[in-house]
Order: C-alpha cells, then sequence, then structure tokens
C-alpha cells in the first residue's frame, strides 16, 4: 500500500469525508472485503491540533487508490476517523472550557451522561458524550472481535516523536514499539484523565488496545506525514493490511525523525500549572532536549522552577492555554 504520498488537505469525497457543516465527528471510514479488526484513529481532542485529521484523510485517500490499482490489495477489518473537540477546532483554540484529554475517569464520565440538562454541561463535556457516541456507533455497526484506538497529537515544541502507552498494556506496548518512536510509560500515575487511559482494557465487553502518538509540531507539515506512517504502520501491525502493501519508506521516516531518541522511556515529573499562576516557561526548549538538575527551565508568581533532576524535557508549554507546563521523563535501558 501507499507507494507514494504527498500531504493534502481534508478532501470533500461523499464516500469518505462529510461537510463539516453537518457538524459530524466523522472524518471517514474505509472497511475491508474481510471482518477483522476495528480501528478508530481520533484527532483533534486539542482542537488547535490539526495534522491528525489532515493525516486520516491521507490516508483514508490512499486505500482508496491502492485498492484501485493493485488487484491484489486485500485490506481486513475497518478503519475510522473521528474529531474529538468540534468546538474547539472551530476556533483553532486547545479547547473552550476545559482540557477535553483531562475528563476521561470513570465516575466524570458517568456524571457526564447520566446528565439530563446539556445547559450544564461543559462543552468538551459535550464532546465527550458525543465522541463516546460516535465509538459505540461504530462497533456497534461492525461488530469487530477485538478495538484499537489510536488518539493523535502534536505539542507546541519542536522535536522528536514519540508514543505513550498504558502502564502495563503489552499489546499496546508491542504497537508502539512498530512505530520506532520513542515509547513512554508512566502516564498512567502521573496524569489522570486521558483518553488512552479510559480505553485501556475492556470497554463495554469488547477488548479494547489503545495508545498515544504524538507526530511533532503543531503545524508542522512533516507532523501529518508522520501521523500518516504510523496509522498505516499501526493498520500493519493489527493485520488490516499485509506488510507486503506497505512501502518501506514509512519505517525509514518514522526511524529517522526517532534516530537520536531513546527506545523506551518513563515519565519521572510532571509540572501542573493553572492560569494563576502566571507560569512562563523559558524559551528555546525543544522535545527530549536534556537537561540538568536545578537547572531553571520556566518562571512563575513563586519564582523560578528548576529540573529535579537530569532528565529529558518533554511537552513544554509554550501556548496560552494548557494544565502542564512539562514533563520529565529518563530513558529506559
Amino acid at each position: 500500500m501507499v507507494k507514494s504520498h504527498k500531504v493534502s488537505s481534508p478532501e470533500n469525497s461523499q464516500e469518505h469525508t462529510q461537510s463539516s457543516t453537518t457538524r459530524s465527528r466523522i472524518i471517514g471510514s474505509y472497511e475491508g472485503e474481510k471482518q477483522g479488526a476495528l480501528l478508530i484513529v481520533t484527532t483533534t481532542l486539542h482542537g488547535n491540533e490539526p495534522a491528525g485529521s489532515l493525516a486520516v484523510n491521507t490516508v483514508l485517500r490512499l486505500l482508496k487508490e491502492e485498492k484501485g490499482k493493485n488487484a491484489g490489495f486485500i485490506f481486513t477489518g475497518k478503519i475510522v476517523g473521528l474529531i474529538g473537540n468540534l468546538a474547539a477546532q472551530s476556533k483553532n483554540k486547545r479547547y473552550i472550557d476545559t482540557d477535553m484529554n483531562r475528563l476521561w475517569r470513570s465516575e466524570r464520565i458517568k456524571a457526564i451522561e447520566n446528565e439530563t440538562d446539556e445547559r450544564k454541561l461543559l462543552a468538551e463535556e459535550r464532546e465527550v458524550r458525543e465522541l463516546l457516541n460516535a465509538i459505540r456507533g461504530e462497533i456497534a455497526s461492525y461488530q469487530p472481535t477485538v478495538l484499537y484506538i489510536l488518539d493523535l497529537h502534536t505539542t507546541t515544541a519542536e522535536g522528536g516523536i514519540f508514543t505513550i502507552v498504558p502502564d502495563g498494556n503489552k499489546a499496546s506496548l508491542a504497537i508502539g514499539l512498530t512505530l520506532f518512536a520513542p515509547v513512554i510509560t508512566g502516564f498512567s500515575e502521573l496524569l489522570k484523565g486521558t483518553l488512552t487511559n479510559y480505553f485501556n482494557g475492556d470497554f463495554e465487553g469488547i477488548e479494547c488496545t489503545p495508545l498515544t502518538f504524538e507526530s511533532g509540531q503543531h503545524h508542522a507539515e512533516k507532523s501529518v506525514t508522520n501521523a500518516v506512517s504510523a496509522i498505516i504502520n499501526t493498520l500493519r501491525t493489527i493485520r488490516c493490511v499485509n506488510a507486503a502493501d506497505v512501502e518501506d519508506k514509512h519505517d525509514t521516516l518514522l526511524r529517522a525523525h526517532a534516530a537520536s531518541l531513546p527506545r523506551q522511556a518513563r515519565l519521572l515529573y510532571r509540572h501542573p500549572v493553572e492560569p494563576v499562576d502566571r507560569f512562563v516557561m523559558r524559551p528555546g526548549y525543544q522535545n527530549f532536549q536534556r537537561v540538568t538538575a536545578k537547572e531553571i527551565l520556566a518562571e512563575d508568581r513563586k519564582g523560578v522552577i528548576r529540573a529535579q533532576k537530569d532528565s529529558l524535557i518533554i511537552m513544554p508549554l509554550y501556548q496560552a492555554q494548557g494544565n502542564d507546563g512539562f514533563f520529565l521523563i529518563e530513558e529506559v535501558v
């Protein structure tokens, strides 16, 4: 599959895409001749991260093209692309009321779904409810034996790509390693309420394997191409497409972007921030940049903020919205 590809804007194909005026969060889908796994690719849980939805459109186009030119091409299963935060996407903001990727706790989800007066819900709570309904609808329609969720994100900082997997999920780890980006564990304990953690394990009676892929800086063209390759490699790993139909360049591209990065790492520290803190990150930090113990990384109303130990920094905050100032990780040898 995908002997060549170019980054393009979302297409308006009636077969694969629906008009944004319908507020449909379904980017598109592709279903194979054989029943198999259902891969749901979630994008734009943060409204200022467009690369994921662009990548999904590109992959859907490539699948359609491959079917037309390769008589031996067989697709097993189904892939569906979904937009997470339509309201924030329409305003090119990370979120409207609160971070959508911090709401995915069982008790919070239950409260959201039990609320009968939608006016009492935050914007992102409404988005969560609609996204869950969309996911349930896809499961009910396709009836897969196994469910995979690939949650696509980008960061404000430049630097390397990486994958986040739930702690202890061997299947998620195995898929993450096939993406050739650093696989980072430890988020399950230090960062609560993410979509990946919520879908870890059994979801309403179906086995679910989730992972997050961070493809680069928000608006970099390479972030789209990285996400395209991550989706295609995931399809190969879960046997939706045959390995012989996937071009080597996807492995080559991902390996090149991760060449100097650790194979695996674990999260050491998350620096939480609130608007009242007046947090300001020192300029110039990139993902996987080495920092030393006591190095000044940022300032807030209480003074300077220093690194706790020699480590690597990821996701330094260089945007107005966000509750995470930075994260520190260490390589797993």
